[in-house]
């Protein structure tokens, strides 16, 4: 296809305005240590490539990836940009992106990764397990994902969203999701978003925001901070989520102050638990709001805080919890208070949860444990 390779000082700039066709190599191929990199495809054309990338950046130094891709891909991997050094990478995916192992690989080492998708993504085309849609990983930089509406991840994937990093001070994970992830019949196999944060020094934290349905055959929304940062998910009410593991679930282990946070607005179908938090010590804070039907197999709704910051659960009139779980709400704590607002029904006369509707553990401290509402309790 296209290949270049930049002098010490030169900048690249890659205008692709044709259909470009590779056999064993990439449809567009950038390597440089010397300047930024800038590559546009145009609208209406196609990069494809047996058995190589549809495009792929590799940078060294204080070098940027800047990519503004338009045309359809056809490729394995999609798209892979690597900015080695302290570069950051800057994606604009507009285009389709069908690919065997991996639709879009973006890997930064301490500069950021700013991603932003507004079409169909495909990672698994061969079906083989191993490619992700969107894999968007930094070492020590800030991790950004955006995709819009017309974003959805489609087809085969091993995960849809895979966004890590290290973190450096407080540089974390943000996840939007306005397109869908999978659908029903086409699960991803893994999960549908999976954002970690693995350094127990960083303060940065890990917020997703879920606007579209998600279908996973393991986790649905999985969320690990091992810093001390908070972990914030929302899902809307079109943010439905269908997982044959847990629906959402989010552990803090790095202590400190780490809050956990999680408002489900949308539907959350488990066959594990519906919605679990975990915080591992410290003093966080457990918030978990459920405002729509929550059926699991396991826990409707589980918080385990080993720390002293305690548990609010609010469980709204709209948030049913189903027959199908062996507990309702499971909420242990070892310091602070345990609150659950119990407004939704959980179970019905006909179907009964296996165990106990509501279960609440205080283990330590001068906390108080509150149990209060209006639903029945079956």
């Amino acid at each position: 296809g296209v290949q270049t390779c930049a002098l010490p000082i030169c900048a690249v700039n890659v205008y692709a305005n044709a259909d470009v066709t590779a056999g064993t190599g990439d449809a567009i191929f950038v390597q440089t240590s010397g300047g930024d990199v800038y590559v546009s495809t145009q609208a209406g054309r196609t990069l494809r490539s047996t058995l190589g990338d549809g495009i792929e950046v590799q940078t060294t130094g204080a070098r940027d990836i800047h990519v503004e891709s338009r045309a359809a891909i056809d490729a394995d991997p999609g798209i892979i940009l690597n900015a080695a050094g302290s570069g950051n990478i800057l994606l604009n995916s507009m285009g389709v992106v069908t690919a065997d192992n991996g639709g879009i690989v973006l890997t930064a080492n301490s500069g950021y990764v700013n991603l932003t998708v507004s079409n169909t993504v495909e990672g698994d085309d061969d079906n083989n397990g191993t490619g992700n849609a969107i894999y968007a990983r930094s070492v020590t930089g800030q991790v950004t994902v955006v995709t819009t509406a017309a974003g959805d991840i489609v087809g085969d994937n091993a995960s849809g969203i895979v966004a890590l990093t290290t973190g450096a001070g407080a540089n974390g994970v943000s996840i939007t999701q306005q397109g869908q992830i999978g659908a029903a019949g086409a699960a991803m196999d893994q999960d549908g978003i999976r954002a970690r944060l693995n350094s127990a020094g960083s303060t940065g934290d890990i917020v997703i925001d879920s606007q579209a349905a998600i279908f996973a055959g393991n986790v649905g929304i999985l969320a690990v901070n091992q810093g001390s940062g908070d972990i914030q998910i929302t899902t809307n009410a079109a943010g439905d989520v269908t997982a044959a593991g847990d629906g959402i679930l989010a552990a803090a282990y790095g202590g400190g102050d780490a809050d956990v946070t999680i408002v489900a607005d949308g539907t959350v179908t488990a066959g594990g638990h519906g919605i679990y938090a975990y915080v591992n010590g410290g003093s966080g804070l457990i918030t978990i709001s459920a405002n729509d039907v929550v059926a699991a197999g396991s826990t409707g709704i589980r918080a385990t805080n080993f720390g002293t910051g305690g548990i609010v659960i609010n469980q709204a009139a709209t948030g049913d919890i189903t027959g199908s779980a062996l507990y309702g709400v499971f909420a242990r704590a070892s310091g602070g208070s345990v609150t659950v607002h119990n407004n939704g029904d959980i179970g019905t006369a006909g179907d009964a949860v296996s165990v106990d509707g509501v279960y609440a553990l205080l283990t330590g401290g001068s906390g108080a444990i509150t149990v209060d509402g209006v639903g029945a309790i079956f």
